[in-house]
Formats: structure tokens, sequence, C-alpha cells
């Protein structure tokens, strides 16, 4: 059975599709992050695809929006969570590599990129 998805504000019934921003606090700023939910009309996993996470991925940005913007929900087997520009400062603010809020690469502080190295040898 396919639950409701729900982030934030932003919510999608089974068989709904949704979009809007989710407010994330910064400390000295509040960042509008643009979400697109797909519920599908059928039960499945949860799929997350992001873009944007570095202010020069305008390709991820625009494919992220054009396949939010293609998917239905009868398309869809379980919710599909699409989040076009993950890093708006960095996006909006044109910086490539860093957010202009902190000097911070967050595609280097993640918790998947702190992972202890493979042992060698």
């Amino acid at each position: 059975m396919t639950m409701t998805l729900t982030i934030g504000p932003l919510r999608a019934a089974p068989g709904q599709k949704t979009r809007g921003f989710l407010p994330a606090d910064l400390g000295t700023t509040t960042a509008e992050v643009p979400l697109n939910l797909v519920n599908g009309s059928r039960p499945g996993p949860r799929v997350v695809i992001t873009g944007g996470v570095h202010g020069g991925e305008f390709i991820g940005v625009d494919a992220a929006t054009r396949l939010a913007g293609l998917l239905e929900p009868d398309d869809i087997a379980g919710q599909l969570v699409i989040c076009p520009v993950a890093n708006p400062p960095a996006v909006y603010g044109g910086r490539l590599n860093i957010s202009p809020l902190d000097g911070v690469n967050i595609n280097r502080v993640s918790p998947a990129t702190r992972r202890a190295a493979p042992p060698t040898g």
C-alpha cells in the first residue's frame, strides 16, 4: 500500500504529484530548496534524485527539472523525490564548488564522503 509522501510543508497522496519549496535553516539565512514529489499509484521503493550540489552543475539542474515535469504518478511504482537544486546559495549565487555562505564544498563534508578509506594492500 502506498502512503502519503510528506516532506516539510509538501504532501502528495498516492497517485498525486506536487511541487514547492522546503525551507532550510542555514543559520545566517533560510534557503528555499525546490522539491518535486511524485507519489506513484502503485507501491514501490522511494527514490531521491538531486541536482545542483555545486553551483556550476547546470545540466543536472536542467535534467532533474525536465524529469519532474515529464513524470506522472501513473508512471511511477513507489515514490520519487526530485530536488533539482540541492545547494541554492551556490547555484543561485553562481559559485562553482563552494557555498558563498561558508566557503565549504558540501560534496566534501557530507556523511558519504566522511567514511573511512578502504584498507590498502
